[in-house]
């Protein structure tokens, strides 16, 4: 939240976040006398808009599972059989990509959006993102559980209208990385 660059929202957020984070890191790396960062970017990151990539290749860091080619299923397939709890965790980008493009990220907006988050998890949701399009809070659920969120619409809503939402929808489309306009064309 230090960085005016970071918090302007200009489409370049995640770089300047992770040009922080790497730098604070490269400093640890050197103090520790290791000799290199890495990250748990995959082969399946390749194909997004990835500005902290960019940030993660000027500063050095090493991508061990993209250089190995393995993707996504591999990794989550190789951590099943490890054994490992977090085989199928749900994919949890940060939270401040929840906030519009152009729309500056704030504390206050990343802890309501965070708090509403947290509300879905503790309600069993699996896949979930708030979107603050404040005053809205648009909410992205899987379409397999849009009907439960109905159910529980009064406490989802008394909870959200709490944290300053004036208005709570739920998103028709579903969770998804994918815009609406690639979803409806998908559809066709």
């Amino acid at each position: 939240m230090d960085s005016e660059a970071y918090r302007a929202n200009r489409g370049d957020r995640c770089y300047h976040c992770k040009k922080a984070l790497f730098t604070n890191l490269q400093g640890i790396r050197l103090e520790r006398q290791l000799a290199v960062l890495v990250d748990g970017s995959n082969r399946d990151d390749l194909g997004d808009d990835r500005p902290g990539r960019r940030a993660a290749l000027e500063a050095g860091v090493r991508s061990p599972l993209m250089e190995l080619g393995l993707g996504k299923q591999q990794v989550r397939a190789a951590a099943r059989a490890l054994g490992l709890p977090q085989w199928d965790k749900p994919a949890m980008a940060c939270l401040a990509s929840r906030v519009p493009v152009g729309t500056a990220v704030t504390t206050a907006a990343l802890l309501c959006i965070g708090s509403a988050e947290e509300l879905l998890h503790g309600l069993g949701f699996r896949q979930y993102r708030v979107r603050d399009e404040h005053p809205t809070a648009r909410t992205e659920l899987l379409p397999e559980e849009m009907e439960r969120a109905l159910s529980l619409r009064q406490e989802i809503v008394a909870v959200f209208v709490s944290l300053g939402y004036g208005r709570v929808a739920l998103d028709l489309a579903g969770y998804g990385q994918r815009g609406i306009q690639q979803q409806i064309k998908d559809s066709q």
